[in-house]
């Protein structure tokens, strides 16, 4: 998880910082790509208070939901043109700097984002096999 944070730190810098055609991605990559993390949380409040699930089996069954179709509209089906485009941008940069330090640069760049996107599709999978698996019954409540 370490990893992931340290990646998106290496390519939301790239967009901020360089003024190579990178700027246009800022509002997604610092911005709307967050969507699917306000499901997130509030399913998170639920799994961390197992009474929540209990007494609002439908609400949390809702936010399993919404959460699933936000992380894939927002982390796969608008990240992975927006992510190659991004990525190529960032190769024509390399084989075109003659600094090995720019291009040093911009190959992290690449691989954190590269690494990033496969991140998100193992997740993507994860996130597909918890919808398709149904609504979680509540935990039965020991008396």
């Amino acid at each position: 998880m370490m990893f992931h944070h340290i990646a998106v730190i290496v390519v939301s810098s790239r967009a901020i910082f360089c003024t190579n055609g990178f700027r246009y991605y800022i509002p997604f990559f610092l911005g709307l790509i967050e969507i699917s993390s306000v499901p997130l949380s509030i399913m998170n409040a639920f799994k961390n208070d197992k009474s929540l699930i209990q007494k609002y089996p439908g609400a949390y069954s809702n936010i399993r939901i919404a959460f699933g179709l936000s992380f894939l509209a927002a982390r796969v089906i608008m990240w992975l043109p927006r992510i190659m485009d991004f990525n190529r941008i960032i190769a024509i940069m390399i084989s075109t700097s003659e600094e090995i330090s720019s291009q040093a640069a911009l190959g992290a760049t690449f691989a954190a984002a590269t690494v990033l996107t496969l991140m998100q599709q193992y997740w993507a999978f994860l996130v597909i096999r918890g919808l398709l698996s149904g609504p979680k019954k509540a935990p039965v409540k020991n008396e």
